[in-house]
């Protein structure tokens, strides 16, 4: 490992060494006041954030494209190796916590910092937390009776690694907004899981074909996940054409009670995406719940957290991560300061990297990069052009008031007669066929409505999902693509 590369080990930790909670507030210019708030309101912390008027333009290629020293590459590699293993680790340790806080029925309560803390504690860092509250002693407890038995050893030597706790404030974002997205997303799918075992096991002894517990359980989802009146509602019609109807009616009405009572208050008949975000920690909690009895009736469970991928994954590297290193990689002796790097980094970032090729580079400038070692997104920061409102659709004049409709009915009279010239398009390809920029191809509803239109969405394992506009859907895999 070439970690020497970029210890500081001249200088005893100066303020770059902090935690990642200090380092966040001293990013976001938190208020002194808000600093000394109890972890519970952490959460409700105001930011006072500057809001800019510009746009972002993000902009993927190869990592060895943009430096203008190779030797940077195998360094960039092996620090985002280091931080994807310590990712690993704390997200392994985060995910212990929390089961030991569902099994143990303790109340529930994690938002990013709580991440970031786990990222602390399996660097042997915790000591730099300042607030010793309630979650502090719970993730202490797990860190000494549960994550030492299987820890990797190996992260424990990057703990003195300068600026290694900087990409964990955005780790953290990004894990945080993974978790809420797997709740929310995969809700009415692991219900269903749930519920459908219930029936299964009620209902196949009386021989009641697949197709009827299917709208049982359709039926049942619907009556618990919906104000109800005292009567079941069953809008399928099999299922209401079905013979033996009353007499599953009263289990039905049985099942509906018990799994609404299961569902926590804060989501119970209010099942919205909104409202499943809001109270995610309530979520994870059902989650739970469901899983738990699958798992005890060794049923098919389903993931209570969503798992990292294998492969490595994008780390930030804003100006604050590269003053860290820059010195270390540009061997020089005179250290640069971060503050100096930060207000002068557009010509550091020159004197780094090739981000002369990018037009974005001429009307704005780079101010971050993301990459896995191999590839690399480079955010460009624009300034927003003032956008001037249309005439066609607003003119604030006092005595002149456009008429919307009637300037809609003349531009449609203007491009009534244009048709697609294929020649002219083609005019300078080699092939004829293809596709087209679909800037450069006008026309009219009338003419569209000549030619038989398919969607089509482009995909990398299944290359081409097509839909007609009678409803017929085609797709193309990679292995079909092969093979023909």
């Amino acid at each position: 490992m070439q970690i020497s590369v970029y210890l500081d080990t001249s200088e005893p930790p100066d303020k770059n060494n902090v935690s990642i909670d200090e380092e966040i507030n001293n990013e976001e210019n938190i208020n002194e006041e808000n600093l000394n708030n109890t972890s519970s309101r952490r959460g409700n912390i105001k930011t006072n954030r500057v809001i800019k008027n510009v746009d972002n333009r993000i902009v993927k290629c190869k990592l060895i494209t943009i430096l203008k020293n190779h030797n940077w590459l195998p360094k960039i590699k092996n620090i985002v190796k280091i931080i994807n293993m310590i990712k690993t680790e704390s997200y392994f340790f985060f995910n212990q916590y929390i089961l030991y806080l569902l099994s143990n029925n303790k109340n529930i309560n994690f938002n990013k910092t709580t991440i970031e803390r786990a990222t602390l504690f399996i660097l042997s860092m915790q000591n730099t937390i300042r607030y010793k509250d309630n979650e502090y002693e719970l993730l202490d407890n797990v860190y000494n009776s549960e994550y030492k038995k299987l820890r990797n050893n190996k992260v424990l030597e990057y703990s003195n690694i300068k600026s290694i706790l900087n990409p964990f404030a955005y780790i953290a974002r990004e894990l945080m907004t993974n978790i809420i997205n797997h709740l929310n997303l995969n809700f009415f799918r692991f219900q269903k899981q749930y519920i459908k075992t219930f029936v299964y096991d009620e209902f196949l002894k009386l021989k009641i074909k697949k197709s009827i517990l299917y709208s049982i359980v359709s039926c049942i989802l619907y009556n618990i996940n919906n104000k109800i009146d005292s009567n079941i509602v069953i809008k399928s019609k099999k299922l209401q054409k079905y013979e033996k109807l009353n007499d599953i009616i009263p289990k039905m009405d049985e099942l509906i009670k018990k799994f609404k009572e299961e569902i926590p208050l804060s989501i119970r008949e209010n099942i919205s995406e909104f409202n499943l975000k809001k109270n995610y920690n309530d979520v994870l909690k059902y989650y739970y719940v469901m899983i738990k009895y699958l798992e005890d009736n060794n049923k098919k469970r389903f993931q209570l957290l969503p798992q990292l991928t294998l492969k490595m994954s994008y780390v930030r590297f804003d100006s604050r991560m590269l003053s860290t290193i820059y010195d270390s990689f540009m061997d020089k002796s005179n250290k640069v300061g971060i503050k100096y790097f930060e207000s002068n980094y557009k010509n550091f970032y020159k004197e780094c990297f090739n981000f002369n090729k990018f037009k974005y580079n001429r009307i704005g400038n780079p101010i971050s990069f993301s990459t896995n070692g191999y590839s690399v997104c480079i955010n460009f920061e624009l300034k927003k052009k003032n956008k001037q409102l249309d005439n066609d659709i607003l003119n604030i004049n006092e005595n002149n008031i456009i008429n919307i409709k009637q300037k809609q009915n003349e531009n449609k009279k203007k491009v009534k007669d244009i048709v697609i010239n294929f020649n002219e398009i083609n005019q300078n390809k080699k092939f004829k066929r293809g596709l087209f920029d679909s800037d450069k191809c006008i026309a009219s509803s009338e003419t569209l409505d000549k030619y038989h239109k398919i969607g089509i969405d482009p995909g990398n394992k299944t290359l081409l999902y097509c839909v007609s506009e009678t409803g017929k859907k085609i797709e193309i895999s990679k292995g079909y693509y092969n093979k023909i």
